[in-house]
């Protein structure tokens, strides 16, 4: 029974389905663009639970579930059985090269996801190409910083990342390849998070609260540099 209760809180939709607690919350919109796209919904007891950090097995069902309703449960990893309630999704993920585990042979289901794990993770469930660099994740930081998907309070790559950052950023990902990016993004369109805006971590959310109080502070031409 907890099982199927976690199962259907991460991305079974109802469409009369409305949360008590995102009324507001800075990634409402998103939270509601991806419940209206059948990709999540929040708990039995009406909420989202915006800023509940979200672990590597529930990002994997998320991502995977949005377009593999009900792929075969199997083994994978060492840590993930067939009987496990996201095994179908993890193994799928493993099946498409979306992850590969850890060299132990593990996967760490329960272990919460880092920022650049979520973004990599989602990179190539979209169909992007990822090159592994030096550091392991400038390509990917970079591209995503190029595509502006990237929520704006992100500054450090090691962060654990909640349930409403994941919401902003999948959302900005499907928007951009819609090409509806800009509109989504509003006031926010002219602001992107840097690879050196993360290595220094430096939080543009606070320039972008700083430039709608003082005009002054907005910036002539979008923040390109990496």
């Amino acid at each position: 029974l907890i099982s199927s209760l976690l199962l259907s809180s991460l991305y079974i939709f109802y469409a009369d389905a409305s949360f008590s607690d995102t009324e507001n919350h800075k990634y409402k919109t998103a939270i509601e663009f991806i419940q209206s796209r059948n990709i999540i919904r929040g708990y039995d007891d009406g909420t989202f639970r915006s800023d509940n950090f979200i672990n590597r097995a529930e990002l994997l069902t998320i991502l995977i579930g949005e377009k593999y309703r009900n792929p075969p449960s199997k083994n994978c990893f060492t840590d993930v059985t067939a009987s496990a309630w996201y095994a179908k999704f993890v193994c799928k993920g493993q099946e498409l090269g979306i992850v590969s585990g850890y060299p132990d042979g593990s996967f760490k289901p329960e272990q919460n996801v880092r920022f650049v794990e979520a973004l990599i993770m989602l990179q190539r469930a979209r169909g992007l190409s990822v090159t592994i660099g030096n550091p392991w994740y400038i390509d990917s930081v970079e591209n995503a910083s190029n595509m502006n998907i990237i929520p704006l309070d992100i500054n450090d790559t090691n962060e654990k990342m909640t349930r409403g950052q994941i919401a902003e950023m999948l959302t900005r990902a499907i928007k951009f390849e819609e090409g509806m990016l800009e509109p989504y993004l509003n006031s926010k369109k002219d602001f992107r998070v840097t690879l050196n805006n993360i290595t220094n971590n430096e939080n543009v959310e606070d320039s972008w609260k700083q430039c709608q109080k003082d005009k002054t502070y907005c910036p002539q031409t979008p923040n390109t540099s990496l």
